[in-house]
């Protein structure tokens, strides 16, 4: 009989805990972003400190380029895209969190230390060397960053690189970590990648056009490499409760707080 008892009573006891641990699993509330590369690390250090004040909801942030993120934004994906750049698709609406700049890098050997917007024109487009630098590196076709870049870089008579398509070949890297990890084991490398992902332990940064890019430099408009942090939607879809009060949480003081930590620039 006793048995019997405990048989009953462990049965209760597991459905019990069964029954608790889906209705823990029901309660968390998920918010998926994904897309530029370049605006993951700050939105990840923008998900874990909304995460730390909010148990309940879970920030899952994954990369795959701007272009990813604008197409899961067209389709209705998940909640939100990331871009490094300005969008202007029908059916999307578009957010700015912050700005940054384009930085020019090569390897820390390098002597060179200054760079004009010509001498990128040649070199990404004919190849031709800026000192010791001969090697260009470059993000893939659909990056927000490379498009960004090469919406900015002219040639003397204001040509854009984005309109050459016969060009040079070039190192192409399907995100930011990767250029990096190539230019600082290459000494004749020269690339661009976010100023927020820019670390002097492993690359040099190289003055624009005799200026250097800075956080200051860029809000004052005299570094003339910069481009906006966008997250994105479907326009027609409803955004969650817990999306909306995330992307309040972006806007906010205290998420701008944290861009700013992070080497970004506030809105």
């Amino acid at each position: 009989m006793k048995l019997k008892k405990m048989t009953a009573f462990l049965i209760a006891l597991t459905a019990f805990n069964a029954t608790t641990a889906f209705t823990s699993c029901g309660e968390m509330k998920t918010i998926e972003i994904a897309g530029s590369t370049s605006v993951q690390p700050l939105m990840g250090a923008l998900a874990d400190a909304y995460m730390a004040k909010h148990s309940g909801v879970q920030v899952k942030v994954e990369g795959g380029g701007s272009s990813i993120g604008i197409s899961n934004a067209k389709e209705g994906k998940g909640d939100f895209g990331m871009a490094s750049k300005a969008v202007f698709e029908e059916g999307v609406k578009t957010v700015k969190i912050c700005d940054d700049g384009i930085v020019v890098v090569v390897n820390k050997a390098n002597p060179l230390n200054e760079v004009s917007g010509i001498e990128l024109f040649n070199f990404y487009v004919s190849g031709i060397a800026i000192s010791s630098a001969t090697v260009p590196v470059s993000r893939e076709a659909g990056s927000g960053t490379r498009d960004a870049f090469e919406g900015l870089v002219k040639d003397e008579n204001g040509k854009k690189l984005e309109k050459v398509s016969d060009r040079a070949s070039a190192q192409e890297f399907s995100s930011t970590g990767t250029a990096i990890t190539y230019i600082a084991q290459n000494e004749n490398a020269l690339g661009y990648i976010s100023l927020g992902a820019y670390d002097p332990q492993k690359v040099k940064k190289l003055t624009f056009e005799g200026v250097e890019g800075t956080a200051e430099n860029i809000k004052n408009g005299s570094y003339q490499l910069a481009r906006p942090f966008n997250i994105l939607y479907n326009a027609t879809k409803n955004l969650s409760q817990e999306a909306k009060d995330f992307l309040d949480f972006v806007l906010s003081d205290e998420g701008q707080a944290i861009v700013a930590e992070e080497g970004y620039i506030t809105l």
